[in-house]
């Protein structure tokens, strides 16, 4: 029992890791994409793609259009405050780094905790 509960808490701790990993490497490029500038016209892109029929079933098409207006909008303003963008964005990696350690100890106590309770109600403890 103990041991499938580390493999869990191995299991978690992997995948909270690969999350951060990925969150990083997303700032990472997004924060590249707006300083070169490429990220207007790469939203321009993607603006411009037809919606496919299936989205209608799921949701109303004029509010996918806001959606699309809003995100071009919001990569044309971020474009105008690179610089400062850059700054910031610079912050949120080491962030999402201190989350992670936060949460890796969260899952360690975790398991550690049930490691504990299930010592305690195994054979041969006291009742």
């Amino acid at each position: 029992m103990k041991i499938a509960l580390w493999l869990g808490g191995l299991f978690v701790a992997l995948l909270w890791t690969g999350g951060a990993w990925a969150t990083a490497s997303l700032i990472d490029w997004g924060a590249a994409l707006i300083a070169s500038g490429e990220a207007v016209g790469l939203g321009r892109a993607v603006a411009d793609w037809p919606l496919p029929p299936w989205i209608g079933l799921w949701a109303d098409a004029a509010l996918i259009e806001m959606l699309r207006d809003a995100a071009v909008w919001t990569l044309e303003a971020l474009q105008a405050t690179s610089p400062v963008a850059g700054g910031v964005i610079g912050w949120l990696v080491p962030v999402v780094w201190v989350v992670w350690g936060l949460g890796m100890a969260v899952i360690l106590a975790l398991t550690g905790g049930l490691h504990w309770l299930v010592s305690r109600r195994g054979p041969g403890a006291a009742r």
